[in-house]
């Protein structure tokens, strides 16, 4: 249970991760259950952004042959819209049919 004022999880089939800066590192280590969660420790070095992450995992997604692409829930709530276009500009950098992005978590879109 991460009692932590900043850190961003991302949930996908593979695994689940949560992102947090320095001040929590200690808090999420001894709270993150690890047998399901990896903490990826923000501004360390070969520590991907969440977008590098999610870009990463597209083309993973597409090189694998998979024709639907990856699609990403994002709370709106608690996202700004910049982050949704960030990560849709660096998808559509990375390949124009790689992903889809969605600013609501309630319909069926999911990261996968």
């Amino acid at each position: 249970n991460f009692h932590g004022s900043a850190g961003t999880a991302v949930v996908t089939a593979g695994g689940a991760y949560l992102w947090t800066d320095s001040r929590y590192f200690n808090e999420a280590n001894l709270s993150l259950n690890a047998d399901h969660w990896q903490l990826m420790k923000q501004g360390l070095p070969k520590v991907p952004t969440i977008t590098k992450f999610l870009t990463d995992l597209a083309a993973e997604k597409r090189d694998c042959g998979s024709k639907v692409p990856l699609r990403v829930g994002i709370d709106p709530f608690v996202h700004p819209a910049s982050f949704a276009k960030e990560l849709t500009d660096a998808f559509e950098e990375e390949s124009s049919d790689v992903a889809n992005a969605s600013s609501n978590g309630d319909d069926e879109s999911s990261t996968e």
